[in-house]
């Protein structure tokens, strides 16, 4: 009699479409690009029941984020479960109660190997925060960071151990080239020159400052399209607070810029952003907060091989060296100008650019990043196949004795 070894069943701790968040697209992404001949996936999907999210396969189980019984539920079923390893995606926002805390009762009684990805990395957090990075970082066999510098602030900042921590680029779509120009015609646009932001729109997003660079463009480039795309970030609709966006809208009227600026106001389909993607000139990030470590629509622009004018974020800093984009200055109209100015006066330098961020999404398409987590996926589940497979020849002998 032979007793086989399953394949290793990987339960995912997050959120997850249709709830509208960069953490469920990610987790969508990892699921969908995972050799599915060797994993199987189980999503243990967090939601605030503030909306009626119908949820399918591979969701089975809905944490309330705002119950810490439900938490502890969620770890009772993973550890009756077959799962070999726990992948928590974390962000200090969707968790419940004050920095998330809630995710604590899940890892204290979770008996299985965890796996956590550190989505936003801080130097300076208070005491609460401090505890949540540093209580993870401990109960997890592994923590996985997107760019090198978070992994930096994770060793130095909270002492967690160098072989712990590793280094996973964030997955780039596959994208297929599209004729800018010819999409441009179709939509109405011929010859425009359009720069577009993608995201939640908030005002860590910047974007204000972004608009007070269309009224110094449009001097010089008085065609020039600017894209607002995306809805008001989830943390501000609950609380139906769209002064942010009424505010933006204000100034495009007051600088007299209803020509150039378009609001895009809502959450868009994969297709519909390519198509966005396909018909921009300049992608521009003028994110305020410099200790960004993580970013799904920048790397989204560089898979669709975009000229980008960014500000310098951690994140952009790592992900747009070797010239693969420009950046801008924190909080300066006057600066976004100019570095867009450049491009769209420089056909040369925006090939180039352009090339330079095309390949660069190659590298990281989200295949090779599933790839990077297969791997760590198995070396955390490895102590827990060796005993079970222990178990299991124990079990044989003793049925064939």
């Amino acid at each position: 009699m032979q007793i086989s070894i399953p394949r290793l069943n990987v339960t995912h701790i997050s959120t997850y479409p249709p709830r509208e968040c960069g953490i469920a697209l990610y987790t969508k992404d990892l699921v969908r690009s995972i050799n599915n001949d060797v994993f199987v996936h189980d999503v243990f999907a967090v939601d605030d029941f503030k909306l009626n999210h119908t949820y399918t396969r591979p969701v089975s189980f809905v944490i309330n984020t705002n119950d810490p019984s439900e938490y502890r539920r969620a770890a009772d079923l993973v550890n009756e479960s077959e799962c070999s390893v726990v992948s928590l995606q974390h962000e200090f926002g969707i968790f419940g109660e004050e920095w998330g805390r809630h995710i604590l009762e899940f890892t204290e009684s979770l008996q299985k190997p965890l796996v956590t990805t550190f989505h936003t990395v801080l130097t300076e957090l208070p005491q609460l925060a401090r505890k949540i990075v540093t209580d993870l970082s401990s109960k997890s066999s592994y923590v996985v960071v997107t760019i090198g510098k978070a992994a930096q602030i994770l060793t130095e900042t909270y002492n967690v151990p160098a072989n712990k921590v590793t280094t996973i680029p964030h997955g780039a779509p596959s994208a297929r080239p599209l004729n800018r120009d010819e999409l441009k015609k179709r939509l109405g646009l011929p010859g425009r020159p359009i720069v577009s932001t993608v995201g939640f729109l908030s005002p860590a997003k910047g974007v204000d400052c972004a608009i007070e660079a269309m009224k110094i463009l449009v001097e010089k480039h008085p065609t020039i399209l600017f894209l607002i795309v995306g809805e008001t970030h989830p943390t501000l609709r609950l609380h139906e607070d769209e002064t942010y966006r009424r505010k933006l809208e204000s100034l495009v009227s007051d600088l007299g810029l209803g020509q150039n600026v378009v609001f895009v106001n809502r959450f868009l389909s994969d297709v519909e952003l390519s198509i966005i993607f396909g018909i921009t000139d300049v992608f521009l990030a003028p994110y305020r907060g410099r200790d960004q470590v993580s970013s799904g629509t920048l790397t989204a622009a560089m898979a669709h091989g975009k000229a980008i004018v960014s500000t310098p974020t951690l994140f952009a800093q790592e992900t747009l060296s070797s010239g693969r984009g420009l950046f801008c200055e924190f909080d300066d109209a006057k600066s976004i100008a100019t570095q867009i100015d450049c491009i769209l006066g420089d056909h040369l330098l925006k090939q180039r650019l352009e090339a330079c961020a095309r390949d660069h999404g190659k590298e990281i398409e989200w295949r090779y990043t599933a790839k990077d987590y297969a791997e760590i996926f198995a070396k955390a589940a490895e102590p827990k196949r060796k005993e079970d497979e222990t178990i299991s020849r124990s079990l044989e002998q003793w049925i064939l004795s």
